[in-house]
Parts: C-alpha cells; structure tokens; sequence
C-alpha cells in the first residue's frame, strides 16, 4: 500500500464516523452497534465514578504523601550506602597513608644511620690511631 491509498482510506473513514455521528445526532438514537457502544458507555461511566469516590475517599493528598514518604525512605537508603562507600574509602586511605610512610622510612635513612655512615667512611686505621695517640702524649 503506498501512502496516498492510506491517506485516501483514513480520509474516508474519518468522513463516514463524521457523517454517522451526525446522522445519529439528528435522529437521538444510535444507529450502528448500538448495544456494543451501550456496554462500553455504561463500562466508562462505571470507571469514572469508582475513580471519582476512590479519590474523593483517599483524597489526592494521601497519595502525594505516601510518594513522599516512598522517595524519603529510597534517599534514607541512598544516603546510608554513601556513608558506607565513604567509611571504606577512608578505611582504605588510611591504610595507603600507613603504606606511605613505610615505604618512606625504608627509604630514607634517619640522622643516626647518617653519622654511622660518615664514621665509617671517615675512621682511622690502627696505625693512624696510635700515631695520633703518640703526638699527642708528646705535646703535653
């Protein structure tokens, strides 16, 4: 079907509910499937008003309060789970920061381990020791 045939059939369909409407306007009864619309009729009626008392007995506050409530308690659990993500978060800072400063004390000498390093590199000999012994002895 191309789409001018569908425009056409739409077009004349929509003309024939046109016509029968007001053929059914002028004579007060309905002409085609008048018990099928009867039962239709009466089904949206029925629906209208259980709508209509169910809101007037709940009333349109109750619903926007339960709403409310509902999304009050998903931002209550929300909330909770963003306290948990931020304590372990913390948890795991905490322990990188213990790792850092590990790492960095490994790594790094202290002072003592410094002037160890100097004494050594800087130590006389045997010989140099008693020759600085003897000069000194001397001069006194």
């Amino acid at each position: 079907m191309t789409p001018l045939t569908i425009a056409l059939i739409s077009g004349s369909l929509l003309f024939a509910f046109v016509l029968l409407l007001r053929i059914e306007a002028k004579r007060e009864h309905r002409v085609v499937l008048s018990r099928v619309r009867g039962v239709l009729d009466r089904f949206v009626v029925h629906a209208t008003l259980f709508f209509t008392q169910l809101r007037m007995h709940a009333g349109s506050g109750t619903i926007r309060i339960f709403f409310h409530q509902a999304l009050q308690k998903c931002l209550t659990y929300l909330l909770r789970i963003i306290a948990w993500i931020g304590l372990r978060l913390e948890e795991m800072r905490t322990r990188n920061r213990m790792i850092v400063r590990s790492v960095r004390e490994s790594r790094e000498k202290s002072h003592l381990d410094l002037i160890a390093e100097h004494k050594a590199q800087f130590e006389l000999t045997e010989e140099e020791r008693t020759a600085r012994k003897e000069r000194a002895l001397e001069s006194e």
